[in-house]
């Protein structure tokens, strides 16, 4: 199906339905789903699951269909971490054994991992262009991922990779 890819209705209202085009109202609810991470999530991508399920539910972005992508967002953003912490380590190249320089694997780990999370992200609505499409409603509407409420100071954006082992990766 060529075009553009349709917004889900739960981001257009959100955003105040800026086209004022009619909002599906035959889109399918599925139910809520559960706020714990899955058992085979990786302890990193766990971590990561528990600091944003509770937000994209109460936007009601979660919901047991979503599940799947969500899951697949945070493993992403562990073998993001994970990518990062050997290149980190080892550096960005490597040298062969016949003494060619090397590009290390894990900067393209990195890199499609980035990729992925952009992606994930944008259908969550959790980038800055999404975002930016949202609209704060009323004042107990809650807030978006990554934007403080106005009494709180702004959180880091650069995940603290000291925080983790090479156990919480795989890597051990």
């Amino acid at each position: 199906m060529p075009g553009r890819k349709p917004k889900p209705t739960a981001l257009k209202q959100l955003a105040g339905n800026p086209g004022k085009r009619a909002l599906n109202k035959r889109e399918p609810k599925p139910p809520r789903g559960p706020l714990d991470p899955a058992p085979h999530l990786s302890a990193a991508a766990a971590a990561k699951w528990r600091e944003l399920a509770k937000t994209f539910d109460q936007l009601g972005l979660l919901t047991t269909i979503d599940r799947m992508a969500f899951e697949a967002y945070c493993e992403a953003w562990a073998r993001w971490c994970a990518a990062k912490r050997v290149v980190a380590k080892k550096g960005l190249t490597y040298e062969t054994g016949n003494g060619l320089i090397r590009k290390r694997p894990e900067v393209q780990i990195a890199a499609e991992c980035e990729r992925l999370m952009r992606q994930y992200a944008a259908e969550f609505g959790a980038t800055p262009s999404s975002r930016s499409r949202v609209q704060q409603g009323a004042a107990d509407q809650p807030m978006l991922p990554g934007i403080p409420a106005p009494d709180q100071p702004a959180a880091s954006p650069v995940p603290n990779l000291a925080t983790f082992s090479d156990a919480d990766f795989n890597l051990a």
